[in-house]
């Protein structure tokens, strides 16, 4: 038997005594005479005495002890295991001054020491006790070394120390609080100016508790900086505490120090620096913006004025009873009017209580109907005059009103008598807009007055189809999709007559949500907002606004390469869409709308205060969200989704900010085109480019004409949608994919479980095929080959994509690269996951395969390192590719982990309890997102101030289903150990185990998950070399055993092969002469040989150990006899528990079924059957 086996069978035994202590002091004279004669020779011959109370930097580089102890720690805690001799104490130094002004270095070494406290305490393991002895021998050196100012203080103090702020995640806290300086203040002042003069009084105001936050962080960037930096002061001051506790160097916490650092952290912030060069940037960014609201401000004033007066003369002119049925088409808009007992609603309401009381037999109180909605439209009042004026200008043109005929006829009828010349000039419709200072939004209102106004007399339908024919070269604004609801309105009318009133309504007033009643509606509506919120929390972390700003910034990049290229192409090709002339920022368009804060908010105001309803379009709030809850962006948002989108403020101050640079910038390319066009047709010269220049149509008050016109309307059109695409927020074209989104929603918490933000995967999916190289053969060679001068830009796409994943697959063959496909390698080896990241999935997914393609030779020549590695393996590559492409793990990324979880449940063919375990876990799942929220305080608790047992990965499977729920649930929560402690207390659920992996018999422990929040990225600890194979040659964990059903049984197995991975197969490998030249077949075989040699054996320890009172007691049960049971066909089990319960009775709460009986009876019933006594 193996020294491996013999040890484990004294398993028991060896629990009994884990009370080792650890040396609370490391003697150096001791550690000196360990020294072998080659550290004798090196540090200056053997008879050399050391003074250890010589501190200088001199002397401890001649330290042989502290040398070694360096040398150990570099290698262990930074994976630098080639540093020359003489960089050695220079790297160790390097460290702790990190350690002293960084806190995720600090946060890293709290980690680092208490996991090897916790390890030799609880497993007497030597090498943690070295670990342990290093890092304090070191610390203390380095504490009692002279400072660098000093006599025999060490050099390259300032580089270091710079280095670990420039490193620090709060040195950038004045870069990324929300506008830092006095950028930060000037659109919030200006639009209290705006507010005063009541234009764009709506433009900045906070509508919510978590915007008002982000505005007064951002009217407050000093204090807010000062606050920040002193919270990051205290967190690090609190883990240094806690590492010098952990390694006997500090015998307990100390509050005044915590004070006296948290106050200095926040007196002298180095974020303060970041965010004066922000400021500074800024202002060099913004310096020809100065007043641009300001200005904008008076234009917009001087404009109402004039459109006032034009009104005023026009109403003055107008026809007395025109005039007067005009005023009453329109008292459907008055605010005053718009409330619960309006006529329309009232018709409504009333026959619903009719159907309701005559189905229920009996009088219902009124409040029961209360949800019945309001379907009127509001008109803002101070434009009430301009829109009656508008009216009675477009009667006019139309030639005059007849006897009792409505606006919208006479307007049709006067259009049809019109040829289209005459329709040109005398519905100059843009005009009309600029004279009234009215928008497209402005005349629907006035349109769809004039439909419901029809629609509730129950006459007038006929009319409205004329206007729609009339009106179909989009005249009157009025886009496609609008159109489109009016046509099915009218249809439903005509249909249905008045029994279609309700509908028709719904239908006009862009009501998207059918009209449902009673207690069912009302909980189905309970349940869908639920749904939402729930979406909401998901997405709530500070982890998804750094994902979203990152992977925002890479869409910036990635537009300046297509947009480049684009211009590129079409100056070598030259034709519609070459540039002539330039009035705007075009290339780096989007970027200047991000670095220009000052003027992409000036624009912004405008915009919303000229076009509030694709304002409103563009600016809607959580997409998906709003999806999952059927309701359309004018439905005021109910208390729980208001909770959802404060918790979401940052994420969606970071949304907004990239959909008001696409935005900004859309609008100045399409300027710019239409520019060069004047140009070529001789209309213009490079000298009007003012006309063209957004600040400048801004600037005097020309944004809402400019944008009223049909062209203009377009280009505002194609913005918003260019926005929307752009923040993957875009409602998809084809009819298909929206069916999808709202088929997904219609089933709240089932379909959206799985698949929770099915818009962003509908635009990630558009984008991942644009930029690739099949894009290049669809919408680049082929229609550029049909000389389509417009798809430069789509050939563009498909190059930068092409790009991209050249850059992909270097980047999968460079040392940078983990093992697996989605990973990212530090320096140290840990790795992290890169799928949140989107689009850098689907690059590296296809990269990582094309990267496995290349031979050998070809990387060698290349220069990359060397690869043979497979194309594909025992994984499940399918739920791979559909991951990488769909972009599902970027928000929140659990959607198709779930799946993928749900269906290896149904596959387990062992485990009976599959289907409830399929159930718990998915109720589990959805309980556990609303606790998302707390993530970011249990990674700020367990990074910096918990011991180390909250570092350590839990396994919350159990055969016990209660216990399985209820720890799945609280995996999120800080401190979730301790409450789970407490339940098992109190009704006797089993809390988590800790993680078993049957790769390693090290504990797996979460690396500084405080990470997570401050970059986006989690990181996991260095994988040895066995599951280094595993992942570069794409090789199951199955090749180490398959899963019982049993979960118990699982992590006892896992335990004891983990142990024989690390003792014997890790070495087996490293110390291999003929293994790395092996082809990954032979790799495969090589590693099955070898566990399989032992295989057997450790299952023998296994089952030894799964008897013993320590582990009965610990499951409850003998795990291994459960998983042998759990194999018994079902025919034999039933019988065996037949004849337990005929004996011993059905277990009774709390109590479990003795297995090892039951594979008794399992046995002796076989035998009977088999001497004949029964069939």
């Amino acid at each position: 038997m193996s020294n491996f086996l013999q040890k484990r069978f004294n398993l028991v035994e060896e629990e009994e005594d884990t009370n080792v202590a650890i040396p609370t002091q490391v003697s150096s004279t001791a550690a000196i005479n360990q020294q072998s004669n080659f550290l004798s020779r090196r540090f200056g011959g053997g008879d050399e005495t050391f003074d250890n109370s010589v501190k200088s930097y001199e002397a401890i580089k001649r330290n042989p002890a502290v040398f070694e102890a360096a040398k150990r720690f570099l290698a262990d805690r930074h994976n630098m295991t080639n540093v020359n001799d003489e960089d050695v104490i220079d790297e160790f130094i390097e460290h702790f001054r990190s350690f002293d002004v960084n806190e995720m270095t600090t946060a890293g070494d709290y980690g680092y020491v208490s996991a090897a406290a916790a390890d030799s305490t609880k497993r007497n393991d030597e090498k943690a006790k070295m670990r342990l002895a290093d890092y304090r021998l070191l610390y203390q050196t380095f504490r009692e070394m002279p400072h660098f100012y000093e006599e025999g203080g060490a050099e390259n103090a300032f580089g270091d120390y710079v280095e670990g702020l420039l490193k620090a995640p709060s040195t950038y806290l004045g870069l990324l609080l929300p506008g830092y300086g006095k950028a930060a203040g000037v659109a919030t002042s200006q639009a209290a100016k705006a507010a005063v003069a009541g234009t764009l009084r709506q433009a900045f105001k906070p509508q919510r508790i978590g915007s008002r936050m982000i505005q007064a962080a951002a009217s407050n960037p000093v204090k807010t900086t000062i606050a920040g930096e002193a919270a990051f002061g205290a967190l690090q001051n609190v883990a240094a505490q806690k590492t010098e506790i952990e390694a006997d160097l500090r015998r307990e916490f100390d509050n005044s120090e915590l004070l006296v650092t948290s106050v200095a952290s926040g007196v002298l912030p180095a974020a303060a620096a970041v965010g004066i060069a922000k400021t500074g940037f800024s202002r060099f960014a913004e310096r020809n913006v100065e007043d641009l609201l300001d200005d904008a401000d008076k234009a917009i004033l001087a404009n109402i004025e004039k459109a006032d007066k034009a009104a005023d003369e026009t109403l003055l002119n107008a026809d007395k009873e025109l005039l007067a049925d005009t005023k009453e088409v329109l008292r459907a808009l008055d605010p005053e009017r718009v409330a619960e007992g309006e006529a329309a609603r009232t018709k409504i309401k009333d026959k619903v209580i009719k159907e309701q009381e005559e189905a229920a037999g009996t009088t219902l109180p009124d409040d029961e109907f209360d949800f019945i909605p309001t379907f009127d439209i509001i008109l803002d009042p101070s434009k009430k005059k301009r829109v009656f004026a508008m009216g009675m200008d477009l009667v006019q043109k139309a030639g005059g009103r007849q006897p009792r005929e409505r606006i919208t006829e006479t307007i049709a009828r006067g259009l049809r008598s019109m040829s289209a010349d005459e329709i040109k000039t005398k519905f100059e419709i843009g005009d009309i807009f600029k004279k009234y200072d009215l928008t497209p939004d402005d005349f629907a209102s006035l349109f769809m007055a004039d439909v419901s106004a029809a629609a509730r007399t129950l006459n007038g339908a006929a009319s409205v189809r004329k206007l729609l024919d009339a009106s179909f070269d989009d005249l009157f604004g009025l886009n496609a999709q609008r159109k489109g609801d009016l046509y099915g309105a009218v249809q439903t009318f005509e249909k249905e007559g008045s029994a279609g009133v309700r509908r028709f309504l719904e239908k006009a007033d862009a009501i998207t949500d059918e009209v449902q009643v009673g207690v069912a509606s009302r909980m189905l509506n309970g349940v869908r907002s639920a749904d939402a919120l729930r979406l909401a929390f998901m997405t709530s972390q500070t982890a998804t606004t750094m994902r979203n700003t990152v992977s925002g910034l890479a869409r910036v990049g990635i537009d300046a390469a297509t947009k480049a290229l684009d211009r590129g192409i079409s100056k070598v090709l030259p034709g519609e869409k070459s540039l002539v002339g330039k009035a705007n920022e075009d290339v780096f368009s989007i970027l200047f709308g991000i670095t220009n804060k000052k003027e992409a908010m000036a624009i912004e105001a405008v915009f919303k205060s000229g076009f509030s309803a694709k304002a409103s379009q563009m600016f809607r709030e959580l997409q998906d969200i709003v999806d999952a809850t059927n309701m359309g962006s004018g439905v005021k948002l109910d208390k729980m989704r208001a909770i959802g989108a404060n918790l979401n403020a940052l994420n969606q101050a970071s949304d907004n900010m990239f959909k008001r640079a696409a935005f900004v910038g859309s609008l100045k390319r399409q300027l710019n085109e239409e520019f060069s066009q004047a140009i070529r047709a001789g209309d213009k010269t490079r000298a009007d480019f003012k006309e063209y220049n957004l600040q400048d149509i801004v600037r005097t008050g020309n944004f809402k004409g400019r944008f009223s016109t049909t062209t203009g309307k377009a280009q505002l059109d194609k913005a918003v949608e260019e926005a929307l695409y752009f923040t993957y927020q875009k409602t998809p074209d084809s009819p298909l994919a929206r069916s999808i989104i709202s088929g997904i929603h219609k089933a709240p918490f089932l379909t959206t479980s799985l698949v929770p933000f099915p818009r962003f995967i509908a635009n990630a999916m558009r984008f991942t095929y644009e930029y690739s190289p099949l894009y290049l053969m669809d919408a680049g060679f082929v229609r550029f080959a049909t000389k389509n001068q417009d798809n430069y830009e789509e050939l563009a796409k498909g190059l930068v994509g092409t790009g991209f994943l050249i850059g992909a697959i270097g980047y999968r063959m460079s040392e940078h690269a983990g093992e697996n496909w989605w990973e990212g390698k530090k320096a140290d080896g840990s790795t992290y996951d890169l799928r949140p990241f989107f689009p850098a999935a689907p690059f590296l997914f296809v990269g990582d395969l094309v990267a496995r393609a290349i031979d050998q030779d070809t990387a060698k020549i290349a220069g990359f390192k060397e690869q043979d590695r497979p194309l594909y393996g025992d994984r499940n590559e399918l739920a791979d590719a559909i991951q990488a492409l769909s972009g599902t793990q970027f928000r929140a990324g659990s959607g198709l982990y779930a799946l993928d979880a749900a269906l290896r449940d149904v596959m387990a063919e062992d485990d009976p309890q599959k289907v409830e375990r399929m159930l718990t876990a998915a109720a589990a799942n959805i309980i556990n997102t609303y606790s998302i929220p707390l993530t970011m305080l249990q990674d700020t608790f367990n990074t910096f101030a918990a011991p180390d047992d909250a570092r350590i990965v839990k396994d919350t499977n159990s055969s016990d289903m209660l216990s399985f729920g209820i720890n799945k649930s609280l995996a999120r929560i800080p401190m979730n150990y301790k409450i789970e402690e407490y339940l098992s207390e109190l009704i006797g659920t089993r809390p988590s185990e800790t993680y078993q992996s049957p790769t390693r018999a090290e504990d797996l422990r979460r690396v500084t998950p405080f990470s997570r929040q401050v970059y986006g990225v989690l990181y996991n600890e260095r994988k040895n070399r066995f599951e280094k194979e595993l992942a570069e040659n794409k090789i199951s964990r199955r090749i180490v055993f398959a899963k019982t059903g049993v979960p118990e049984a699982d992590a006892l197995i896992s335990q004891f092969m983990g142990e024989y991975i690390t003792d014997y197969v890790v070495p087996a490998i490293e110390q291999s002469d003929v293994y790395d030249k092996l082809t990954r077949e032979g790799k495969k075989d090589f590693l099955k040989r070898v566990i399989q040699e032992y295989r057997s054996d450790i299952m023998d320890v296994v089952e030894f150990n799964s008897k013993q009172d320590v582990f009965k007691e610990r499951f409850g049960f003998d795990p291994m006899q459960k998983a042998a049971f759990n194999k018994v066909p079902k025919v034999d089990a039933e019988r065996a528990m037949q004849v337990y319960h005929d004996l011993h009775g059905e277990p009774q709460d709390g109590e479990t079924y003795d297995y090892t009986k039951l594979l008794y009876y399992v046995k002796y019933l076989r035998q009977m059957r088999k001497a004949g006594v029964f069939d």
